[in-house]
Parts: C-alpha cells; sequence; structure tokens
C-alpha cells in the first residue's frame, strides 16, 4: 500500500508472528506505545526510533541488536538516546559461553559507550518475574568496568506501564539500585 501495487512485503516486518515470539513482540509493542504517548503528553519529541534488530551496532568484531533505539528531544535542546532490551528470562544473566546471555550484552554495551562520541542509556524492561530485574542490574553493577556510571537502566513491563509519566519520573532503577 505504502509502495505501490509492484512492492514487496518484506516477511521480516510485515510476516506472520511466531507463537513464541508473540509475548515479546507485544511486550516491545507496549513499550514503544507507552513511549511515545508518554513523550507526547510531555511535549518530549521523538527521533530516531529503529524498530526491533534494525539497528546494527558494530562492537569490535561483535554485534548487538537492540529491541528498539530512539532519542527523546525535549524543547530545551538535550538530546537522549536509549537502546532497549526486553528480557522475557529466555537468556541467562551470566554465562561465559553462551552467545545470548545479559553478561555478553553487558560487556558489549559498555565497550559500545566508551567509544561513542554521545552517551547513551540501556533500558531493560523485564517482562516476567520482577525479581529478574534485580539479577540483571545486579550483574551489571559487579560487571561493568567504571560502577559509577550510570549505563543501565531497568524496569518491571508492568511498572512502566503503570507510570504515567514513564519518561519524566524517575520509575527506573541502575545498578546501584538509584531511581532514574
Amino acid at each position: 500500500l505504502l509502495h505501490g501495487s509492484d512492492a514487496e512485503a518484506s516477511r521480516r516486518h510485515f510476516g506472520a508472528v511466531g507463537l513464541s515470539h508473540q509475548h515479546h513482540t507485544r511486550s516491545l509493542a507496549d513499550v514503544i506505545v507507552h513511549t511515545m504517548v508518554t513523550a507526547h503528553a510531555s511535549g518530549i519529541r521523538v527521533a530516531g526510533f529503529y524498530p526491533e534488530n534494525a539497528l546494527h551496532l558494530q562492537i569490535g568484531d561483535e554485534s548487538l541488536y537492540p529491541d528498539c533505539a530512539f532519542q527523546l528531544l525535549p524543547s530545551d535542546g538535550r538530546q537522549f538516546s536509549f537502546f532497549v532490551e526486553l528480557d522475557n528470562s529466555s537468556e541467562r544473566v551470566r554465562s561465559a559461553k553462551s552467545f545470548d546471555s545479559w553478561e555478553r550484552k553487558l560487556k558489549l554495551y559498555e565497550a559500545l559507550q566508551d567509544q561513542s562520541p554521545t552517551r547513551f542509556r540501556v533500558l531493560v524492561v523485564t517482562t516476567r518475574q520482577s525479581e529478574r530485574l534485580r539479577h540483571i542490574l545486579d550483574a551489571a553493577g559487579s560487571l561493568l568496568r567504571n560502577p559509577q556510571r550510570s549505563l543501565i537502566y531497568g524496569i518491571h513491563l508492568q511498572d512502566f506501564l503503570a507510570q504515567p509519566q514513564a519518561l519524566t519520573a524517575p520509575c527506573f532503577t541502575d545498578h546501584r539500585r538509584q531511581p532514574a
């Protein structure tokens, strides 16, 4: 419809969502919609939005594909950049051997921040167990080389959705258990 009758629709963007991925897709949609609605209500512009797996972050020989990424642009001219990672309790928190682990992601995001000219935050949104967030933040606290850097902010999905000012109220928690 957008690109004419000869255009081919990408299965990746317009195909059916597999049963095992539906919870993740719905949770991510909830995060995106709530972020957009909250930003609009607060007079904050959203720019540079990347949907799931559309942004390739190259860190040395390794790569990350965030669940989504965006910038928030308040009217005062500042810019805040975020990568979003949903946690459905499907990958290990710590594992030196596993490709899909939070330990790997945390180390790669820290290495990316070390080489990046702009600051960013990683928003971790847990969808199943709220205790899982504590384990991820504990891992961040022990793995990050610079413990004073606030790189990882976390929240449980239901707490995020229940906060009407989710982008301006301190509803996230960093690895030091400080509200953010």
